[in-house]
């Protein structure tokens, strides 16, 4: 009988630990904004997409960023609250660290990254009504040859290890994958998609199922990967991630009532930081 091969990679013991051990992350609540007309969000991001990423210059830019900022003028418009800003940057090669700030942070704290909207999640977090749908995708490096029909994995790919995230979308379609078609598939487990990426353009026997955004951020960046039609599926959506007992929930499902994202200014956003070709993730 085959196994899985647990190969864990960037010390993810020592990461977890440390993520208990940070400080909490503290943001005014609606409550307390509404007597002040003033509020201070925090912005935890993890560096890892165009959701949210600093620019060379030490800016954070990206399409939650702009978002957001449209949420603050209308929380300023509506509510009379005036919104100041920090940022917290978490290691872009541990998202359960991201997921885990947001998690015991107070008030207004938004975790700003392609997190999956999941009712395991929730058990823990709230998130926003989704902001873009998501579609993952199999990719390999670009000197694997085209992979015809997924029910040919288990041959065409035969030798080849699989990676994934632990507790992830991409892990429940590889298991899916190794079950119909790939019993003998072994799989190595990262802390990231990002970190998982950096080493799937490296290795070229080596195979990943990832989100869509993570593949057209390395290719856009000249990595040698290749995505294989065959594996496309559209599947969770992402959600910004706030504390379970955040009260800007209500407000920020609000503003997204008023029909932010079907406006032309959240598609010309979207277009803007991740090209034309993704507006079709929030068609």
């Amino acid at each position: 009988m085959s196994q899985i091969k647990l190969q864990i990679h960037l010390g993810v013991a020592a990461l977890l630990l440390s993520s208990f051990s940070s400080a909490q992350v503290k943001g005014d609540s609606f409550a307390s904004a509404r007597q002040s007309g003033q509020a201070n969000f925090v912005y935890v991001y993890n560096n890892a997409t165009d959701f949210a990423r600093e620019t060379e210059d030490g800016e954070v830019k990206g399409v939650l960023v702009d978002l957001m900022n449209e949420f603050e003028s209308f929380v300023a418009n509506k509510y009379g609250i005036t919104i100041d800003v920090d940022y917290q940057r978490i290691d872009q090669s541990n998202f359960a660290e991201f997921l885990s700030t947001v998690q015991y942070a107070e008030g207004g704290v938004f975790g700003l990254s392609n997190a999956s909207i999941s009712d395991k999640r929730k058990e823990v977090l709230q998130f926003s009504q989704p902001f873009i749908k998501n579609i993952t995708v199999l990719v390999t490096h670009n000197s694997v040859s085209n992979l015809q029909d997924l029910s040919l994995i288990g041959q065409q790919f035969e030798n080849m290890k699989a990676f994934s995230v632990t507790s992830s979308i991409y892990l429940a379609r590889l298991e899916k994958i190794k079950k119909d078609y790939y019993p003998d598939m072994e799989i190595e487990f990262f802390n990231s998609g990002l970190g998982l990426m950096e080493e799937l353009a490296k290795d070229k026997e080596a195979f990943a199922i990832i989100d869509l955004l993570y593949y057209l951020s390395f290719l856009k960046e000249g990595h040698p990967v290749k995505r294989h039609n065959v594996g496309d599926e559209a599947g969770d959506e992402f959600g910004i991630v706030m504390p379970k007992d955040s009260d800007w929930k209500p407000i920020l499902d609000e503003f997204f009532e008023t029909g932010f994202l079907k406006s032309a200014k959240y598609r010309e956003i979207v277009s803007f930081y991740l090209g034309r070709s993704a507006l079709r993730l929030i068609e």
